[in-house]
């Protein structure tokens, strides 16, 4: 392969992405070589430019490091690309650094002007002010101007007003049948734009979206059409010339849209194939009709939301799990439902605004004034958290919480009423959640919240707060590696937004950790998105929220050898208690499991290690491949990953487990009869478990359940031999 760039440039991103802090250099430029890394020698990149084409003697003549080379082939493809009429940044540049410190400069002239002009209405410059003017709002004007009487040209009618629009909509103010003749760069950097009309218009920038010319300049004029495109034949060959073929943009097959560069080299890689083996080509069919997808904005297509990829620290959000629906499986009654609940939202955790959130915010005090572009926010910004009041709920995580009650009310309206009691430790912020979340219950003023001291774990109750139990449990494993994944990410993240920052201020990795932390405190505090979670790309967002995930699946995951014995405590509980449960009685059996006899939901509320202790025991949220560290490399993110705490732990996060009744046809003529199953519940997703799932919806025969759990015991019971506890009594929860 002959390239010019070292990198392939996502230009395709370019609408976004010329936004400074939207997307990353990281992600834009992607280096090619270890994409082929597994191929070995059969593979070779040659980073330089084609000059010339011997047709006669096989030959490419490059240019390379200064010098010109000669490269045989015995067939040769041709897939040189276009570029742009007009300068811009939506094609390679001659080579990736120069590419890369193009994009960047443009990155900082857009974020810089005011007043932007996007010339030319076709799919590239509809989105690319549809971008604009969707991050900046009334921030920035945007003018979109087109030569022709409507925008996207050539497009269905509905197609384009459509458009025309959502542009309106966005803020984009549109000027039809009118082009730009001239446009000069003044002594102050602004541009003087002359239109067809005769206006003048001084603008801080223009963007031009007016089409592509093929890169063919290396081709005899005999092989080109008239506009420039290489003539190629039904099999993509070039007419008059022998083992050579040209795909892409330069080829005038087709139009010069992204989406036939993968038909075009798919067919070409089978006729290839097909030469080699002595076989008739397969002719190529060209498509006769133009296709296209175009967002306007980021509310015209996929919208990604950084709050759902926070583990810890996102406000909270229903899980959307495997599709399972909610309500239980045809025939089916759920008999009773129990809870793990994590506290509402809270101001910050102490550990990490310590560590990272305090640092950051006294470098920031220091420095205020002094930050431009994308940060400039922050002169004026200031942060929600209470030092004072670090670890108690927020008033927005108490509406949630009363919301979360509502919902689990809704979903268990035949139960709802049998509450009389839950349970709490002594820390404010449980207790502070049950009082929030039984709002939501009939009668809530005759139902008891239960508090217990850590000091006062016992057998039963230590299943609530198990790593309080046990001794040996430290919240130091994954810290380090984690640590070393920040750096690894995040110095990029820095390098990219330091240009914004004052000159004496060392912005680090650890900066931008604290502002993605930020990010999620400060929308869950306020109950609506911080302005700061737009400093950063989806990439950037995923990385933030992989290092978490390192960190939990080492701390309290399948990564922790006492993850299991943690785990297994609160199942075998709740095992007991649902044994004692009969669909057919009004009572529990006894009173020695402490709760009322009535009683069919259960609600505990606990803290954010706690549920994952129980999805490691069950294997809901751990991975399927072989064991090993290597599910969490800290070179770069594994995203095919199972454990993904965003879905099990924002604040108030949730695992239930349900007990159904359903009625199972046991013969021809239509007879029944009743068995019993267990479902799990993450966020309101149900989540089937790995070994056993043959139940309705997903779910688990009772029975078997109980099993898993004995078999669970026997294994990971010893809870007092691993974490060298003193014996206790064997009190029920």
């Amino acid at each position: 392969m002959i390239s010019r760039d070292s990198h392939f440039f996502w230009n395709l991103a370019m609408p976004r992405a010329i936004i400074p802090g939207t997307i990353s250099d990281d992600d834009l430029f992607q280096a090619i070589a270890p994409g082929f890394a597994k191929y070995g020698d059969k593979f070779e990149l040659i980073v330089g430019t084609a000059t010339g084409i011997d047709f006669n003697n096989k030959q490419v003549k490059i240019y390379k490091a200064g010098q010109e080379t000669f490269i045989s082939y015995d067939y040769l493809l041709i897939g040189t690309g276009s570029s742009t009429k007009a300068e811009s940044p939506f094609k390679s540049r001659g080579s990736t650094d120069a590419t890369r410190d193009y994009v960047n400069a443009y990155q900082k002239r857009v974020g810089e002007a005011q007043h932007i002009i996007v010339a030319g209405a076709g799919p590239t410059g509809v989105e690319v002010a549809g971008e604009l003017a969707d991050h900046y709002g009334n921030k920035k004007e945007i003018t979109l101007i087109n030569a022709g009487p409507s925008v996207l040209d050539n497009r269905p009618d509905s197609v384009s007003k459509s458009a025309h629009r959502q542009l309106e909509k966005l803020g984009v103010k549109i000027r039809l049948n009118t082009k730009v003749n001239e446009s000069i760069t003044l002594p102050n950097g602004k541009q003087e734009v002359t239109f067809s009309s005769g206006e003048k218009v001084v603008t801080d920038l223009v963007i031009p979206t007016f089409g592509v010319v093929p890169n063919s300049s290396i081709l005899p004029p005999d092989l080109l059409d008239k506009h420039g495109y290489i003539k190629v034949d039904q099999y993509l060959a070039v007419e008059g010339r022998e083992d050579v073929f040209a795909i892409g943009d330069v080829s005038n097959v087709e139009a010069p849209q992204f989406w036939f560069v993968n038909t075009q080299a798919g067919h070409m890689a089978k006729n290839l194939v097909q030469i080699m083996l002595g076989k008739p080509m397969i002719p190529y069919k060209a498509s006769t009709t133009a296709m296209g997808g175009i967002q306007i904005g980021k509310s015209g297509g996929y919208q990604f939301d950084p709050l759902l990829h926070l583990p810890g620290i996102s406000p909270y959000f229903d899980a959307v799990g495997f599709g399972l629906s909610h309500a239980a499986p045809e025939g089916c009654t759920v008999t009773a439902a129990s809870y793990l609940i994590r506290h509402a939202a809270i101001y910050a955790n102490d550990a990490e605004y310590e560590d990272y959130i305090k640092p950051f915010l006294y470098k920031l005090e220091k420095h205020r004034g002094d930050f431009s572009g994308p940060l400039e926010f922050l002169n004026k910004w200031y942060s929600p958290i209470q030092e004072n009041h670090l670890e108690d709920i927020t008033p927005s995580g108490k509406v949630d919480a009363k919301k979360v009650g509502h919902h689990l009310v809704k979903r268990y309206r035949h139960l709802a009423s049998s509450v009389k009691r839950v349970i709490a430790d002594t820390k404010d912020r449980t207790y502070d959640t049950a009082k929030a979340f039984l709002q939501a219950f009939p009668e809530d003023g005759n139902i008891k919240i239960t508090r217990f001291d850590k000091k006062e774990l016992n057998n039963g109750t230590r299943a609530l707060l198990p790593h309080k139990a046990c001794s040996k449990f430290s919240k130091s494993p994954g810290t380090e590696q984690q640590q070393k994944f920040v750096k690894n990410y995040a110095s990029g993240v820095a390098k990219r937004l330091r240009p914004y920052t004052p000159d004496d201020y060392e912005f680090d990795p650890y900066d931008v950790f604290a502002l993605q932390s930020i990010c999620g405190y400060e929308s869950a505090i306020r109950g609506k998105k911080s302005p700061i979670c737009g400093l950063f790309s989806d990439a950037e967002w995923l990385s933030y929220e992989y290092a978490w995930d390192m960190k939990y699946a080492h701390m309290v995951g399948p990564f922790n050898p006492l993850s299991n014995y943690l785990g297994f405590p609160w199942l075998h509980s709740q095992s007991k208690l649902f044994s004692k449960i009969d669909e057919n009685s009004e009572l529990i059996g006894d009173e020695s499991s402490g709760w009322p006899k009535e009683q069919r939901l259960f609600f505990y509320f606990t803290h954010r290690e706690v549920p994952p202790f129980v999805a490691t025991a069950l294997g809901i949220f751990n991975s399927s491949s072989r064991e090993g560290y290597d599910e969490f490399p800290t070179t770069h993110v594994n995203h095919v990953r199972a454990w993904k705490m965003s879905d099990l732990i924002p604040f108030l996060g949730h695992v239930g487990m349900e007990k159904m009744t359903c009625e199972r046809p046991v013969a021809k003529d239509g007879t029944s009869e009743k068995e019993e199953f267990i479902r799990f519940i993450a966020n309101t997703a149900p989540r089937p478990l790995p070994l056993c799932q043959n139940g309705p919806g997903a779910s688990c025969p009772f029975e078997e359940f109980k099993k898993i759990v004995s078999a669970g015991m026997e294994k990971y019971g010893d809870f007092d031999g691993v974490c060298e506890n003193k014996q206790e009594k064997d009190d029920e929860l």
